[in-house]
């Protein structure tokens, strides 16, 4: 990111102030719009237009298309909806970007200026954007309808936005993804205060919505999770909408949320749609069908297109041209006739007028960089006994090996007994094996049970993550920050949970930045349970490894935790929840022995006395040339296998591969001969290096020249176990 952006500046930093007009509609209190209301509303709405397409007209092409279609229920969204009581709202179509930052610039958000010279190309005003000071969306997959479900669970248990609704724009597309069900069920399941605003245009990228998914039925899905579903003609029809979500928001306030608007389309005569309907084949006297939410809505020459194409499917006689406006491209089209025709009315114009003039100043504070102290309480709360039979020569062990997600029982008890007004977790029916079930009884309704829904429910923990933040900052960021936490078996994180992980990750700061440049990430603390590190119960199963590797794809995922035994995960957690920022701790359920500490083997090398460090020595003998380097509950195989060894070998243990301790193994490497990692490994062929044997073999080639001038031109050899 340049920030030395001039748009860039005036869209960053650690407070931006805004001066938001008040458009004098009140939702809860109001059952209908007056006239002059209405031509304000669409005189805005034209504006937007207008800077949509001269944002799009600059860059050469876009997703114009969505854009203008969600621009008229996005600007009514932003006219009634309270800051001060919990309202927000959320877009899961990043394809809408040019729509979105229109309407936020006609609220004060941004400067039109700024959006229509820096679409695209500056950020944060990008394409698939990312979060601005004002709400939030999407960046990456279709689908994401989570996030905004879990920023109105979030809004439940927060004391002033307990009454706040969430508007979440979707669309046909992305309610195709499984996880947008499963996103309606556990918003239903909870009756969260959430209004799904969907674009059910009929057209999707590759054709019409009724060739790509002919049964789909976005409101039956709805209803069966259920939703109440609100039948609404059209979003384009600003008294309509006003009504349905008058409706809704009733609902929501009397806990019978959430509800789904539907927009149903109506049916018209070709001479009321078509300024020459013959051009099209239709004889001007036919009915033909225009969808509820019309993709390219503003420009007459793109929604004659779209309803045309779709009108010419439905009697079996497909155009020979079909009209798709999804990517609106502007290359060949008269942006100067698209603009004269945009032009509001004297009326609206007038009626724009009379209802401006009143704002409110609205401050977005930037979240708590991602080493601020988070400032929990938190006692040592149990100290687990060594285990006896620490060193076996064979895989038999005693009744006193113990499992590390004890340490995590133990360690969020604590947290939750003494932070549960900050805290939040969210459960995919497995609280009981990952231990996440230890913090039900001390947050209570904070502990969001989503069942089997990994995608969905941890997309919502980085939405309830989210808004908390900005409940926070709505405060003055006063008092302890708040984080959500999640739990899942890791064959599921990093298959069908895995997008919730790349959510948060999308979720930045767009105002501070750390000394690297790199925006923060929502401070998402994630358990990844079973990960099979230790050949137990789960056997050999390279979760772990694929857990480290998905660390480091995750940017913003700024620490990864590996522990060694029970004592360590107690300082993992307490670790992870210290920092504001986002953290993944990595274990199995397998039982593995109690470590000694080897100055004094009746006591536990990870007691409460331990001082947190990434790279611990855990056993040196004198005239080794060789290290192990360990991660993870092997630790103790990496200790019989030093006993066994001919050769002195010392034995370090990396708790913390993210930030990888650089240094501290740049220090190994120069000090000895060899350095061989002990890990589940052998994933990907002998040729792969991956896990901590890939961070280790990393270290030494970006700093191959610094090593051969430390060894005298010499290097380690390194290898993998």
């Amino acid at each position: 990111m340049n920030q030395s952006d001039p748009i860039t500046q005036r869209n960053t930093g650690e407070v931006l102030v805004r001066q938001i007009p008040d458009c004098g509609i009140s939702l809860h209190d109001q059952a209908a719009l007056t006239g002059e209301q209405v031509l304000a509303l669409q005189a805005r709405s034209k504006l937007a237009r207008q800077s949509a397409v001269r944002a799009v007209d600059r860059v050469g092409e876009d997703h114009l298309g969505g854009g203008l279609e969600v621009i008229d229920p996005l600007e009514l969204v932003l006219s009634v909806m309270d800051r001060s009581r919990g309202d927000d709202f959320f877009i899961a179509q990043g394809h809408v970007a040019a729509g979105y930052f229109a309407v936020l610039s006609q609220h004060g958000l941004i400067d039109p200026n700024d959006f229509e010279q820096g679409f695209r190309t500056s950020e944060p005003i990008g394409g698939h954007v990312t979060p601005l000071s004002g709400g939030t969306m999407n960046t990456g997959r279709l689908g994401d309808e989570g996030g905004g479900v879990g920023m109105a669970l979030a809004n439940q248990v927060t004391a002033g936005r307990e009454k706040g609704i969430v508007f979440l724009f979707t669309s046909d597309g992305s309610m195709q993804e499984g996880s947008a069900s499963e996103a309606f069920e556990i918003a239903a399941n909870r009756s969260a205060s959430v209004i799904f605003i969907p674009a059910l245009n009929a057209m999707q990228l590759s054709g019409t919505t009724a060739s790509v998914d002919p049964k789909g039925n976005p409101a039956g899905k709805a209803r069966a999770a259920g939703l109440t579903v609100i039948d609404v003609p059209s979003v384009h029809d600003f008294a309509g909408l006003y009504k349905a979500l008058h409706e809704a928001a009733t609902l929501c306030a009397a806990g019978k949320g959430p509800v789904f608007l539907n927009p149903v389309g109506e049916k018209k005569k070709a001479s009321e749609v078509f300024a020459d309907p013959k051009a099209w084949e239709i004889d001007a006297g036919e009915e033909v069908w225009v969808p509820g939410s019309l993709m390219g809505s503003g420009i007459k020459k793109w929604e004659e297109g779209i309803i045309a194409t779709i009108h010419a499917e439905s009697k079996g006689k497909p155009l020979a041209k079909p009209v798709n406006y999804h990517d609106g491209n502007l290359k060949n089209e008269d942006a100067a006739a698209i603009l004269a025709a945009l032009e509001p009315t004297a009326e609206e114009k007038a009626a724009l007028a009379a209802t401006s003039g009143k704002s409110s100043e609205y401050k977005f504070h930037a979240r708590p960089k991602w080493d601020t102290p988070t400032g929990y309480e938190f006692s040592w709360p149990k100290t687990f006994d060594i285990s006896k039979s620490a060193r076996l020569d064979g895989d038999k062990h005693g009744g006193d090996w113990v499992s590390p997600r004890k340490g995590v029982n133990v360690a969020l008890q604590e947290l939750g007994a003494k932070n549960s007004d900050q805290m939040m977790a969210f459960d995919m029916d497995l609280g009981g094996s990952t231990q996440l079930g230890a913090l039900a009884s001390h947050i209570g309704k904070r502990f969001v049970q989503t069942g089997i829904r990994e995608r969905a429910g941890i997309l919502a923990a980085g939405g309830a993550a989210y808004e908390m933040l900005q409940a926070r900052a709505a405060g003055g960021n006063k008092g302890k920050v708040p984080t959500a936490c999640t739990a899942t078996f890791a064959a599921f994180l990093q298959g069908v949970g895995r997008e919730g992980l790349e959510f948060a990750d999308y979720q930045q700061d767009l105002y501070g930045y750390d000394a690297g440049g790199l925006t923060t990430g929502v401070p998402l603390k994630v358990i990844s349970s079973h990960n099979g590190l230790n050949p137990g119960k789960d056997g050999i199963t390279a979760h772990a490894l694929h857990g480290i590797d998905l660390a480091f794809e995750l940017p913003r995922l700024r620490r990864c935790f590996l522990p060694a035994d029970a004592n360590h995960a107690v300082h993992i957690i307490r670790e992870m929840f210290s920092l504001s920022d986002y953290a993944m701790y990595v274990g199995p359920r397998d039982v593995v022995p109690v470590i000694a500490d080897p100055a004094d083997p009746s006591k536990p090398l990870f007691g409460p006395d331990w001082k947190w460090e990434a790279v611990t020595a855990i056993e040196k003998k004198d005239g080794a040339k060789a290290a192990i380097l360990v991660t993870g509950p092997v630790l103790y195989r990496a200790l019989m296998a030093a006993d066994k060894l001919s050769t002195p070998t010392d034995v370090y243990f990396i708790g913390q591969v993210k930030p990888f301790p650089t240094a501290a193994v740049m220090e190994l490497l120069a000090g000895y001969d060899a350095v061989v990692t002990l890990e589940d490994g052998f994933v990907g062929g002998e040729d792969s290096w991956r896990g901590l044997a890939g961070l280790v073999a990393g270290t030494l080639a970006a700093n191959v020249t610094d090593l051969a001038a430390r060894r005298s031109g010499t290097l380690p050899r390194i290898g993998k176990v």
